[in-house]
């Protein structure tokens, strides 16, 4: 499992040796939609492509759980997920369903990163989410 420390000058290596700065990832990725929760699953940052993505407004998402974008009957189980992936487990890429605003549901493959995060107010890790839709 990479942990990596989140600050303005941090860089993401990947498991290839790609080395990607915080804010590229958030701020210029054009083509994958990122987000990142903190430990409790509430979103603290999101980019253009994941409101996009979902159609919600950044404001709509910041500090709600990340699970608003999860159907009904699937919220539990990535509920505990996020927590066993914040506690340390591995959580390798997958596929999931989602729902976006609309109402609208389709499949992304999910991969994440474990952030321990040095200026989190509440102290601990965060996850930095990755999602790519899947063709229909």
């Amino acid at each position: 499992m990479e942990i990596v420390t989140k600050n303005p000058e941090t860089r993401f290596t990947n498991h290839e040796g790609t080395s990607v700065a915080h804010e590229d990832i958030l701020d210029k990725t054009t083509k994958l939609a990122v987000c990142v929760t903190d430990k409790h699953g509430n979103f603290v940052e999101v980019n253009e492509q994941y409101t996009k993505f979902y159609g919600f407004s950044e404001e709509e998402l910041i500090g709600n759980h990340f699970t608003m974008v999860v159907p009904e009957e699937g919220r539990a189980y990535a509920n505990q997920v996020h927590e066993d992936f914040i506690a340390g487990a591995v959580e390798m890429p997958a596929v999931w369903e989602v729902q976006q605003k609309d109402g609208s549901t389709m499949k992304i493959h999910v991969e994440s990163i474990r952030m321990e995060d040095d200026n989190d107010k509440d102290g601990g890790p965060s996850k930095m989410t990755v999602i790519e839709a899947l063709k229909q």
